[in-house]
């Protein structure tokens, strides 16, 4: 469970580094005129929560 914790927190963090995707949609918070927040970017937010509530999950069940 712990491999698939870190598969999860390794897809999400590919996906906010990557840069431009077909799927990012409109702007929604703008930070510099080269980066902000999209719509799409919720899609590389999911795996990294999931990922921390598998992580804690596999953390409280070690001990």
């Amino acid at each position: 469970m712990a491999l698939a914790s870190l598969v999860l927190g390794a897809v999400a963090a590919t996906l906010l580094v990557v840069g431009h995707h077909p799927w990012d949609g409109d702007v929604i918070e703008v930070f510099t005129p080269y980066h902000g927040l999209h719509r799409g970017d919720v899609l590389a937010v999911l795996p990294a929560v999931a990922s921390l509530v598998l992580a804690a999950w596999c953390w409280r069940r070690r001990g």
